[in-house]
C-alpha cells in the first residue's frame, strides 16, 4: 500500500489543527472547538482547501469518536452497553 497520497493530506491537518489549538489555548477557548473549526474549514463539505481523500476520512471518523469522547459524552460506556442490550 502506498502511503505517500495520504501523508500530505494528514499532516496539512494535523498542522493546521496544532497552530489553530495553541491559539486557542493562548486564547482561552477549550481547545475542542479548535478542532473542530479546523475540521469544517477545512473539510470536504467546505469551500476551501478540500482534504477528501477516502482513508482520510475513514481516519476522520475515529477523530470523530475521540471528540465525542472528549467533549465527555454524558453517559458511561457501561450504561451505553446497557442501553445498546435492551434494544435501545
Amino acid at each position: 500500500m502506498n502511503l505517500a497520497p495520504l501523508f500530505v493530506p494528514i499532516l496539512f491537518l494535523l498542522g493546521w489543527a496544532a497552530a489553530i489549538v495553541l491559539l486557542f489555548r493562548h486564547l482561552r477557548i477549550p481547545s475542542n472547538l479548535g478542532y473542530l473549526l479546523v475540521g469544517l474549514l477545512l473539510g470536504p463539505h467546505i469551500v476551501g482547501p478540500v482534504v477528501g481523500v477516502p482513508p482520510v476520512q475513514a481516519l476522520a471518523e475515529f477523530g470523530r469518536a475521540a471528540q465525542a469522547r472528549a467533549l465527555q459524552m454524558p453517559i458511561s460506556p457501561a450504561r451505553l452497553w446497557q442501553w445498546m442490550q435492551s434494544g435501545g
